[in-house]
């Protein structure tokens, strides 16, 4: 960073995540979480934004996930619009047809080829318990090794995944999270938000600690903060995060 800036300055060019920008830059060189497996159906493409780019994830008749520009390149229409065609997808406006790699493959409209192939971004994706990833950086690309804990890769384990929106600068929400002393004033109530309520809390269990014995293998189940429910062979505190719980329990 130049010395020489400012400080509103040097702010500035830690908020911005644009390709060009050093943050930006910097960002791209890791594998990103951009989407949950179970929302992007095959046949069906979705508009993304990410790191400042306007992007079209789908997943491809064959059930692989794919990440390209957010536009097509002939009248820069929205390709989430258009149509999957295999492993493909087809612009809705004039039927330029794109692959997983942003290469464009068809033109209806004209017999003879370009001299030159016409490409849109395009980035690779890698789908690891319920989660889609995406690298947006530079060649070469990094082997997919992110911490992983063996527990969500046991067979007969259920996962459930969500995303919620933070509406700030992603700089704000890494400043939350270093700043330990809001915890015991902020987080004193301990909701982790409303959609994450999967049952209601029972009369006898406020204080119930989370010591049980699982008597059957585990899955995943979420919860919220200060009231327990009961589940199947298990007590489970709501607001830890990821509890362990039987494979597709319901509360009850």
């Amino acid at each position: 960073m130049d010395d020489n800036l400012s400080k509103v300055e040097q702010f500035k060019l830690l908020i911005e995540t644009g390709p060009s920008t050093p943050m930006g830059t910097l960002l791209r060189k890791f594998w990103h979480p951009i989407a949950v497996s179970e929302k992007l159906e095959k046949g069906k493409a979705q508009a993304l934004r990410v790191l400042g780019e306007d992007l079209t994830l789908y997943r491809g008749e064959g059930g692989r996930p794919y990440l390209i520009g957010g536009r097509c390149a002939h009248r820069c229409t929205v390709l989430h619009t258009g149509v999957i065609q295999g492993e493909q997808i087809r612009c809705m406006y004039h039927g330029w047809r794109y692959d997983g790699t942003g290469l464009c493959t068809d033109i209806p409209a004209e017999k003879q080829p370009r001299s030159r192939p016409i490409t849109i971004a395009g980035y690779p994706v890698h789908e690891y318990s319920g989660v889609v990833f995406a690298y947006l950086g530079e060649q070469p690309v990094p082997t997919f090794d992110l911490p992983r804990k063996h527990i969500l890769e046991e067979k007969g384990r259920s996962t459930l995944v969500y995303k919620s929106v933070w509406d700030c600068n992603w700089f704000q929400h890494v400043e939350n999270s270093l700043d330990a002393v809001h915890v015991s004033f902020a987080h004193l109530w301990g909701s982790v938000g409303q959609d994450l309520l999967l049952c209601p809390p029972t009369r006898h269990a406020q204080s119930a600690p989370l010591t049980g014995r699982l008597s059957k293998p585990p899955g995943t189940l979420y919860g919220r903060a200060a009231d327990v429910c009961r589940v199947p062979d298990i007590w489970v505190r709501r607001g830890k995060g990821i509890v362990s719980g039987p494979p597709c329990a319901r509360p009850r």
